[in-house]
């Protein structure tokens, strides 16, 4: 997932440089964000349907993809403040990239938590 690292690099220099007056960022295709639907849809057919919330947890690498995903939902948060509030270059495709990561990255996890067979906890939710 070397890829993935490097798109998040390019991601921060498109940040940084939407604050500044340099034109020195890197470019970010929107076809990263193709390429990363498709990785979606592969590892989602492998797996069983939701029918219910999951709890993240499971294997230590699945927990780590879900705390990895966690991190990415909180980027995401915070490129939308950003977004909201100043006037910044555009950013939209940045913004759908880390949406779709933190997708990715569930997905990811569920799949090696199976491959670990490790099943998934579902939420209980508490009622008063």
């Amino acid at each position: 997932m070397t890829q993935i690292q490097n798109d998040l690099f390019d991601l921060g220099s498109r940040v940084a440089a939407s604050q500044s007056t340099t034109s020195r960022a890197a470019d970010f295709p929107a076809t990263r964000i193709s390429q990363m639907e498709t990785w979606i849809d592969l590892y989602q057919e492998q797996l069983p349907p939701l029918m219910e919330f999951i709890l993240p947890g499971g294997a230590v690498s699945g927990g780590a993809l879900h705390h990895a995903r966690s991190v990415i939902r909180r980027s995401e948060r915070r490129l939308v403040t950003l977004i909201e509030s100043a006037s910044v270059q555009e950013l939209s495709t940045e913004l759908i990239y880390l949406n779709r990561l933190g997708d990715f990255l569930f997905v990811l996890a569920r799949k090696v938590n199976q491959l670990a067979g490790i099943p998934e906890t579902p939420w209980k939710v508490t009622r008063l």
